[in-house]
């Protein structure tokens, strides 16, 4: 591995003058290899019928009402008065909803992502070294994680919106000016309304920025007025976002749980499975990325180590270690909200490759780093698209409950092969039917009542009244019983009932005796995987 390290002060912690900033930018060959990576990222979303997800078809479901909200025919549902966060997905999908169909707004959302996240970080690489944007090259495996795969459009932006905020910070450093903190506001207000974990990232990251150069230039008994100047712009400009983030936290129930052995969270960071969705061979291919970026930062801190030449930015990799250290001891679970732990595994690694964008890698260095991320990438996409091909064969059977259930009537879904293990043999950490209602509720102007979102408080549609539950004292214990239970107890005209087996009995006795009583099967998916039952008359 070729590295060329000029001999650098060990101690300069300035970020880059405005003529490093300011630089040619990436080469020809690194912004074609960036272009034809993003291109072909693009290819299953639009392949495909459907993308699968967890909890996008309830995005789409719930985007469809905050259009018709805004457009005035709406009357079930009312927009969140809160400034909660989660709106960006949202907003974004209604936008799109009011030219092309909830679906296909779905694809032009996901595709936005899809170009924006390695262009931000190739930005904000650029930032910390002028030829430091081939690091975009290295967030391609990061586009398709869990996290999309689970359907988490707000948090997928917030990455792109992180390393945006980010890159401005660094690149206007020392040009700051009253007139740029509106700017890094507004930025920091949309990744905010995204989703608060990166924000709250995003704060991290910038706070040991200014620590660090604060300190240094202590150190070597340098005036510090124009740096805290500096700091003071920057914070009046995040000073919104921040206050709406404080709010949230305070106002927000639910406690912190599920904290996980330090043990476990190490392998599972280590592993990198949040880049693994589907199929286990795919958690082999991120721990093979996770090899190839740590290789390649021990190989460099060999090299500096045994040379002595430093850059600017290696005291970055003390933000790596802060950042793993959230990771390792914040909950699963807070704030109302889970699925944190997955999440957080992911910005260690983005600052680490902010870290590598400050590097004097030679050509050689660049181009087999670059290599290994795009054949990582390619092999991510091959492997899911045996994973897309074969859901949307059951989504296409889902959805063919449309046309058999009458506009504008109330409905309910229950996913009886969830966790199943028929389906853990093509979804092995993600549940793609648990939702799948939501693309239909949209198509067909449904009232799904197991609309989860517009009873958790923190997403843009909320129900007018309170929403109908069974009584706690008559729940079973068994999960999967209690939610039939409290789906029968709802005064529903459908119900679908989705289970691989074809049987599509219920578990819970009393569900499914109410079930046989007051409804009656009006269709059977050709494969018997869906039912759909109507009330009777009378």
């Amino acid at each position: 591995m070729s590295v060329g390290l000029p001999e650098i002060d060990p101690l300069a912690l300035d970020l880059p003058s405005r003529g490093e900033v300011h630089g040619r930018g990436l080469n020809k060959a690194i912004w074609v290899t960036l272009a034809l990576l993003i291109g072909v990222q693009l290819i299953p979303v639009w392949w495909f019928r459907f993308l699968p997800t967890q909890d996008g078809p309830a995005h789409v479901e719930n985007a469809v009402i905050l259009r018709d909200l805004v457009r005035g025919t709406e009357s079930r549902f009312s927009i969140n008065p809160q400034p909660v966060p989660n709106w960006t997905g949202h907003a974004l999908l209604a936008l799109f909803g009011a030219v092309v169909t909830p679906r296909v707004a779905e694809k032009f959302v996901v595709s936005l992502y899809v170009v924006l996240l390695p262009l931000s970080a190739a930005y904000a690489g650029r930032g910390v070294r002028k030829d430091g944007g081939w690091v975009g090259i290295l967030i391609i495996p990061f586009l398709y994680t869990l996290a999309l795969h689970k359907g988490l459009y707000n948090f997928c932006f917030s990455l792109a919106l992180f390393f945006l905020l980010i890159g401005m910070v660094i690149r206007s450093w020392g040009r700051t000016t009253w007139r740029r903190v509106p700017v890094i506001g507004i930025v920091s207000l949309l990744l905010y309304f995204s989703h608060v974990v990166s924000l709250v990232m995003a704060m991290i990251v910038l706070g040991g920025i200014a620590i660090g150069i604060v300190t240094m230039r202590w150190r070597r008994n340098e005036a510090l007025r124009d740096v805290m100047r500096q700091i003071a712009m920057i914070i009046a400009g995040l000073a919104p976002a921040l206050s709406l983030a404080a709010w949230f936290f305070v106002s927000s129930q639910g406690a912190a749980a599920d904290r996980r052995p330090v043990g476990v969270q190490l392998l599972r960071f280590f592993e990198l499975d949040a880049l693994a969705s589907f199929r286990k061979p795919e958690l082999l291919v991120a721990i093979i990325y996770s090899m190839v970026l740590w290789t390649t930062t021990l190989v460099l801190l060999m090299t500096k180590t045994i040379k002595r030449r430093w850059t600017n930015w290696d005291w970055m990799l003390a933000l790596v270690a802060i950042t793993l250290a959230v990771y390792l001891i914040a909950p699963n679970s807070a704030a109302g909200g889970g699925q944190i732990s997955f999440r957080l595994s992911l910005y260690p690694y983005f600052v680490l490759i902010f870290w590598l964008a400050g590097q004097p890698l030679g050509s050689i260095s660049r181009a087999g780093t670059s290599a290994a991320a795009a054949i990582v990438c390619l092999t991510f996409l091959v492997l899911h698209w045996g994973s897309y091909a074969r859901l949307n064969v059951y989504l296409k059977e889902y959805e063919s409950i449309s046309n058999h259930i009458d506009t504008g009537k109330s409905v309910v879904g229950l996913d009886r092969s969830r966790d199943s293990l028929a389906e853990r043999k093509f979804s092995w950490r993600v549940r793609p039917f648990w939702h799948a209602i939501g693309y239909v509720a949209a198509k067909r102007d449904l009232v799904n009542l197991g609309n989860y979102e517009v009873m958790m408080g923190y997403f843009p549609v909320q129900s007018r009244g309170p929403a109908p539950r069974a009584s706690s004292a008559d729940q079973p214990d068994d999960p999967s019983a209690a939610e039939e239970r409290e789906a029968l107890s709802k005064q529903t005209d459908y119900i679908v009932i989705w289970d691989l087996a074809g049987q599509g009995n219920l578990e819970d006795p009393i569900a499914a005796s109410k079930l046989q009583r007051e409804y009656e099967v009006v269709y059977r998916s050709p494969h018997q995987w869906a039912k759909v039952y109507r009330k009777k008359s009378g």
